[in-house]
């Protein structure tokens, strides 16, 4: 079994509903959590990637840790790592969410 059925059949099974549309947006505000996040791997010491994300570290810059990757139109810089991780995460979440037609704040 899939994640997103074993998703959907815990927010079927969790209570009664009032109808078809209370169900629907059930599973809709359950989509966003069944997303798997994103898995870096190191490629350098200052330099990781994951899927079409990139972070690179730049020593001695006030925000040193640079996003970039598919649909960023202008350059992500964070302080720190875990920062940019969850800003390409947030990314990866909303680009999915968009596929099917939903702005990502459903969940």
């Amino acid at each position: 079994m899939t994640d997103l059925r074993e998703t959907i059949i815990d927010v079927l099974h969790r209570r009664k509903w009032l109808d078809d549309a209370d169900m629907a947006d059930a599973i809709v505000r359950a989509l966003p959590g069944a997303i798997k996040p994103l898995v870096w791997s190191e490629r350098h010491s200052t330099f990781w990637v994951s899927g079409p994300y990139r972070i690179t570290k730049y020593s001695g810059m006030a925000m040193p840790y640079k996003l970039e990757g598919a649909g960023f139109s202008d350059i992500s810089m964070w302080l720190g790592f875990e920062a940019a991780k969850a800003a390409a995460d947030a990314h990866h979440r909303a680009t999915i969410m968009a596929a099917f037609g939903l702005r990502g704040e459903e969940g």
